[in-house]
């Protein structure tokens, strides 16, 4: 696009703010001015010399209250158990991501019923035990006696965090495109197809984004009085990760529940991008009106607070984030994902369901779970939520501080043109004295970095904004 001449090679200055908000772009904008994204369901239609988005399918929230428990559940494993059978045809050796976790556990559970021999899983695993899902995708292996492939690494973010940038395209900075690059590495020396299984967090609940805010709506209930005695001494206490971690909790009581929802999906805040920014990016983002956070939070209108949240998870968070991150990561290496839990009839069914069946008195993906009684391990359904992450924190202590001072914070580093060099270095020192976690903020900071060095590099053209 750029080489070609058709646009400017401007960036978007609202894209970039989105960046640093979210860790991605938003559609319809990217990074650069003049080029747009399509959205899911649309597609551009060039008819005698005239262009037009046409919007070919959209799932509508109509909850449907007749549903129980039981018969949700019935419903779910029946479309689930379909799904897999239909996205399982394959001329090429086929076989699925397994982290343990219920959604991938099903689906490998569900393809196992389908297909004569073993099912070939693939899980990475890391050092660090916390980040570290392998004995639990053990365990859903035995269960289903899959040839299961294991690895556990220690890979070099040093290497790997400019390898990953050209396949994106635009800044991406969601940490989990490293293990999601790796295990999709490790299976293409296996298979050609993979089922993974994203989709199951969007639309049966099962973020701990949507389950702090129900805890921080209940909370919200409490007196504003004694809340703000809480906040007080929270504001005055000694800096910490986890004094941090219940400031923002105190905090989120006083705003309301879409704001609290839109903090909680948000890695700077907008008085650290206010700092973050140089004059002139400052000037340039005040400048732009657009709201996509809130133009998806508003198009689910007339719905409950809570599915509201799930409305706009499904309208911009999965699309542009994680099966942005699922393609560009297994394509980089030639391996088509499938995603059978995103089968457009598991969606709409979805959008029928009350949301106390998906979630309920701190149980997540309750329908799912329940469906899946009996033939996944009961441990498994119980294990708390732990996400495709990397140690980020712990790595920006350790073998990624290094390299973030030398590529990000010296003075030809590029990201000067746009960014306060003086707030990098505090949010940077914040991190490694162990005041706050700014795993993902140092993240982002680096790859967009990584980001203006190609384009400097691949376009020869000069990024402004």
């Amino acid at each position: 696009l750029l080489r070609s001449g058709l646009i400017s090679g401007r960036m978007n200055a609202a894209a970039l703010d989105a960046y640093f908000t979210y860790l991605y772009v938003p559609h319809p904008d990217t990074i650069f001015e003049g080029v747009s994204k399509l959205g899911p369901g649309e597609a551009l239609v060039w008819e005698k010399g005239d262009v037009r988005k046409e919007v070919y399918w959209r799932p509508t929230f109509a909850i449907d209250e007749s549903w129980t428990l039981d018969t949700a559940a019935e419903a779910y494993l029946d479309l689930a158990r379909d799904a897999v059978r239909m996205q399982r045809v394959s001329d090429v050796p086929l076989g699925a991501f397994l982290s343990g976790g219920v959604d991938s556990t099903s689906v490998v559970a569900l393809l196992s019923e389908v297909i004569e021999s073993p099912v070939k899983t693939f899980t990475i695993g890391f050092e660090e035990a916390q980040a570290d899902e392998s004995p639990f995708a053990q365990r859903a292996a035995d269960r289903f006696q899959t040839e299961h492939y294991v690895q556990i690494m220690v890979p070099d973010l040093v290497e790997i965090a400019p390898k990953l940038v050209p396949y994106f395209g635009e800044p991406f900075a969601d940490s989990s495109a490293v293990p999601t690059w790796l295990v999709s590495k490790f299976a293409r020396e296996h298979v050609t197809v993979a089922l993974s299984g994203d989709g199951g967090d969007e639309l049966f609940a099962g973020y701990e984004w949507l389950h702090m805010n129900q805890r921080v709506a209940k909370y919200r209930k409490m007196p504003s009085g004694l809340r703000s005695l809480v906040d007080a001494a929270l504001r005055i206490a000694p800096r910490s990760p986890l004094v941090e971690k219940f400031r923002r909790f105190s905090a989120d009581s006083f705003l309301d529940d879409g704001e609290s929802f839109r903090r909680r999906q948000t890695c700077f805040g907008s008085e650290m991008r206010a700092a973050l920014y140089n004059a002139e990016l400052g000037e340039a983002v005040a400048g732009h009106g657009a709201d996509l956070f809130q133009e998806h939070l508003d198009s689910g209108a007339g719905l409950a607070p809570e599915d509201r949240m799930l409305h706009q998870d499904l309208r911009m968070y999965l699309p542009d984030d994680v099966l942005t991150k699922v393609d560009r990561m297994s394509m980089a290496v030639s391996l088509e994902v499938r995603v059978p839990l995103l089968d457009h009839r598991i969606v709409e069914f979805a959008a029928t369901v009350p949301f106390h069946l998906k979630y309920n008195k701190g149980v997540s993906k309750r329908l799912v779970k329940h469906a899946l009684r009996g033939l996944v391990p009961e441990e498994l359904l119980a294990q708390r939520k732990r996400g495709f992450s990397i140690p980020i924190h712990a790595w920006f202590r350790g073998p990624l501080r290094d390299h973030f001072r030398e590529a990000v914070l010296p003075g030809d580093a590029l990201n000067k043109e746009f960014l306060n060099s003086d707030r990098i270095e505090k949010i940077f020192d914040d991190h490694v004295q162990r005041r706050e976690n700014y795993g993902h903020h140092l993240w982002a900071l680096l790859m967009f970095e990584h980001w203006l060095r190609y384009m400097a590099h691949g376009s020869k053209l000069k990024v402004s904004i």
